[in-house]
Formats: C-alpha cells, sequence, structure tokens
C-alpha cells in the first residue's frame, strides 16, 4: 500500500510539473502576441499623425505600415515557433516518464469540485488536497422522526393506540444513485435503517396474548400512568426518487453536472422490515406512595418480517414522508392490524 500511495504521489506530483510547464508556455505565447500588437499599434498611430501633419501622403503611410505589419508578423511567428518547440520537448518528456514508469495520465477538464486527473483507469477528482472519487453513487446519512400507530382492518380512525404520543424513530444510512448519465430525474435509494417503533394503548391498557392465542388491548390490574411497546426493526427500504434538479455548467470550464437534493423531489418505493427479538412493554405506576418502572420481554407472536409501501415529497434534504405494511403485526389474529407511520426525514 506504502508503494502504490507513492507511485500515486510521484504521478501527481509530475501532472503537477506538466501542468506548470505547459501553462508558462501557453502564457509567453499570449504575452508575446500582446506585446507585438501593442509595438504595431505605437507605429501605426505615428504614422497616422505624420499623413496628419502632411509630413508624409497616405500611400506613403500605408507602404510603410505593410512593411512593419510583415516584419512584426515574422518576428512573432519565430516567437511562438520556438515556445512550440519548448512545448512539443515538454510533451516529449512527460510521454518518456509515462512509458517508463508504466503509467498514463491526462488532465481532464476542471470540474465544479476541482482538477480532474486519471490515473491508470480511475477518475479523480481534487478538492484541495484531498482526492475523491467522481461516482454517481452518494452515500448519505438519513434521520426520521414521527408518529406510528395501528391501523385496524384498514381504518385508521378510531384507533386503541394513542396517536400523539406513540412514535417511530429512524436512522441508518441509504445509497442514492443517479440512474441515467445525461439526467437528473430519476434516482435509486437504497440503504439500511434502524426503526424504533413505540405503541401506546389509550387508557389504562396493555397487549395481552390470549389464550387462543389472539393479541388484544385489555385493562391493566395497576394504576398505569405510562405504558407502550417497543417495536425494534431492521428497515431495508428501496424507492425511485424524481429529483426536480436542473443540470449545473460549469462557467469556466463549461461541464455540464448534476446536484441532487437543491429544489424538489419525491420517491415512491417499498421496504422490509426485519423484527428484532427484543420486543418489550414498558410500565410505569404508582403504588403506596412509590413509582414503580417495569420492563418486561413480551412475546406477542409479531410476524419477524413484514413488507410495506412508502412515499416521500420534499425540498433540499428535508421531505415528508408516510409508511404502511402491508404484512398484519400479529401472526395469528383474526382482526388485521398493520402498522403505518407519518413524519419528517432528513438525508444528509
Amino acid at each position: 500500500m506504502t508503494v502504490a500511495m507513492l507511485t500515486t504521489m510521484g504521478m501527481y506530483g509530475q501532472v503537477l510539473k506538466f501542468n506548470k510547464e505547459v501553462k508558462s508556455i501557453a502564457v509567453k505565447i499570449q504575452n508575446s502576441t500582446i506585446e507585438e500588437k501593442e509595438s504595431l499599434k505605437i507605429k501605426v498611430d505615428s504614422l497616422n499623425v505624420l499623413v496628419e501633419n502632411k509630413k508624409l501622403t497616405e500611400e506613403e503611410a500605408q507602404e510603410v505600415k505593410s512593411k512593419l505589419a510583415a516584419e512584426s508578423s515574422t518576428r512573432l511567428e519565430e516567437r511562438i515557433n520556438r515556445l512550440n518547440d519548448s512545448l512539443s520537448q515538454t510533451v516529449q518528456n512527460h510521454v518518456k516518464y509515462s512509458i517508463k514508469s508504466g503509467e498514463l495520465y491526462d488532465t481532464p477538464d476542471e470540474s465544479e469540485y476541482g482538477s480532474a486527473i486519471l490515473i491508470g483507469r480511475k477518475n479523480y477528482i481534487q478538492r484541495g488536497t484531498k482526492i475523491k472519487a467522481d461516482r454517481r453513487n452518494q452515500v448519505q446519512l438519513q434521520f426520521a422522526y414521527g408518529m406510528s400507530n395501528l391501523a385496524t382492518e384498514g381504518s385508521f380512525a378510531n384507533s386503541d393506540i394513542s396517536y400523539v404520543p406513540s412514535n417511530f424513530i429512524q436512522w441508518g444510512f441509504n445509497v442514492n444513485s443517479r440512474l441515467l448519465k445525461d439526467s437528473n430525474l430519476l434516482h435509486l435509494r437504497y440503504g439500511l435503517l434502524l426503526e424504533y417503533n413505540n405503541l401506546k394503548p389509550t387508557e389504562n391498557r396493555y397487549f395481552q396474548k390470549q389464550p387462543d392465542g389472539q393479541v388484544a388491548i385489555v385493562d391493566h390490574d395497576k394504576d398505569l400512568r405510562k405504558n407502550r411497546l417497543a417495536i425494534r426493526s431492521l428497515q431495508i427500504p428501496v424507492y425511485l426518487e424524481f429529483d426536480l434538479t436542473k443540470p449545473q455548467v460549469n462557467e469556466k470550464t463549461g461541464r455540464t453536472y448534476f446536484k441532487s437534493q437543491q429544489t424538489w423531489r419525491f420517491g415512491l418505493g417499498g421496504f422490509m422490515n426485519i423484527n428484532r427479538k427484543d420486543t418489550y412493554q414498558v410500565y410505569r405506576y404508582n403504588e403506596d406512595g412509590n413509582e414503580f418502572r417495569t420492563k418486561e420481554r413480551t412475546a406477542l407472536d409479531i410476524n419477524k418480517v413484514r413488507y410495506g409501501v412508502g412515499a416521500y415529497v420534499g425540498n433540499g434534504d428535508w421531505s415528508l414522508f408516510a409508511q404502511y405494511e402491508l404484512t398484519p403485526m400479529f401472526k395469528h389474529n383474526d382482526t388485521k392490524q398493520n402498522m403505518w407511520s407519518f413524519g419528517v426525514r432528513l438525508d444528509l
């Protein structure tokens, strides 16, 4: 690895040296052209003054101007030829170095991020002193927070779960992949998230498994201050995103490049939730003037793998999103209850 790093650094040093030498020659060519033009202009202006003062005729002045222009052109051509010889020698020296070292390199157009350097077969983007791969895939952190609940037989109303206190938290990462080379519209997002759902039954109740295997929400024998069912899942989401960000053009190079999440975007897709084993219920209650907190693992026969659909719409890094699990929460319940969530999401 050390040898590879030293080799890469050596190649990069050669690229910088090559750029410096070529730029120096280009500046000399430009300055030579400007100097000759300015010198010729001064001489032509002097001839015009002589014509105005009747010391030269128009014909005589034109003849001298033609002679001066020819001499200036010859001098400029000779200077540029010498500089072209220097440029040719510089290129030959670097080609010899490339062949000797066994590596090919080039200096493509600069992007909005910095100088692009081609080393071997990989394209890199230099940002300051850091070299970063230029790819259409971007790994992002994802955070989400909102409320969760259970839809009973497809109905979202009159739930036995409190709406506002029941919540969920998601965090993890996703990969944002631009699907089209020359368009920013279609992106594929997929990743891995940890999801925590807290379902809080109304009044003084909790989840209990009945003798027939059904899961019901029943009254607790304690006067509960707080109660919740904590469900932890590992989520694998896959979404097709439509990003309305327009392509941008680098003013210096004219190169078209793409940025994501600069304006409105929306996504449609699905996910798979894999339930973790540590599902538990938490109770808080007062008894004999003392406050107690009980945490107990609960075997409620929750489906270990649950599939669902989701959608989101947002502007920039923030979006509103909703998801609905198509797989019922409990395996053996005759009444189907499906978990849904709604909240805000942040992609960084």
